[in-house]
């Protein structure tokens, strides 16, 4: 409860501070059961895959144009997708939500602020800076992020690269351990990220 008090809190207090004294800005929220988040992790053995919900979030635009915004993922809503026995699920599942990984127990939230955003050039194309939190430590990321309106909401798109030994995430790294051979499990997981705000009235 701390902790999603804490996250919530954040995320008001950064929109709070992006939004003071901009001309034109508006505050949209974020309507999580309209998102998405998928994930990709691979091994030498294979791969699996599965989704993330996102917990709550705003984004802020003037005049259409994306400004900020901060985001919060629910850790323990995380699932596997590519596992079809009931059992193997579960335990890859509870696996991931370990000590070994994310350890959702203790860290039941993972955070994004927006730090900068810069035009591309390209159209509905920006390029996104900010501060990935994850089982409480921080490191910054950029990438791109599709960003337009569709119908009465407006959607981001983005594809992250994330190396988990940057937060602590050492199970089965080559990066850390010798000898692992086909247990090794790859230091990089992959995000498909589509968000979509609450409809505009």
């Amino acid at each position: 409860m701390k902790n999603f008090i804490r996250s919530l809190s954040f995320i008001f207090l950064f929109l709070g501070f992006q939004s003071f004294g901009q001309d034109n800005q508006e505050v949209l929220d974020v309507d999580p059961n309209q998102s998405e988040i998928l994930w990709l992790a691979k091994k030498v053995t294979g791969q699996h895959n599965g989704h993330i919900m996102l917990k709550g979030g705003s984004i802020i635009h003037s005049d259409g144009e994306l400004k900020g915004g901060a985001f919060t993922v629910e850790m323990n809503t995380l699932k596997v997708d590519d596992i079809k026995n009931p059992g193997k699920n579960k335990k890859l599942v509870h696996h991931l939500k370990s000590k070994d990984f994310f350890e959702t127990n203790q860290y039941p939230t993972a955070n994004f602020e927006i730090t900068q955003v810069t035009p591309t050039g390209r159209p509905n194309i920006y390029r996104v800076s900010g501060n990935m939190s994850i089982r409480n430590q921080t490191q910054p990321m950029s990438f791109p992020v599709e960003w337009k309106k569709e119908g009465n909401r407006y959607t981001a798109k983005a594809y992250l690269i994330i190396n988990r030994t940057k937060f602590g995430i050492t199970y089965k790294s080559g990066s850390f351990f010798d000898n692992l051979k086909n247990r090794a499990i790859d230091d990089n997981f992959k995000l498909d990220i589509l968000i979509r705000t609450a409809e505009i009235l």
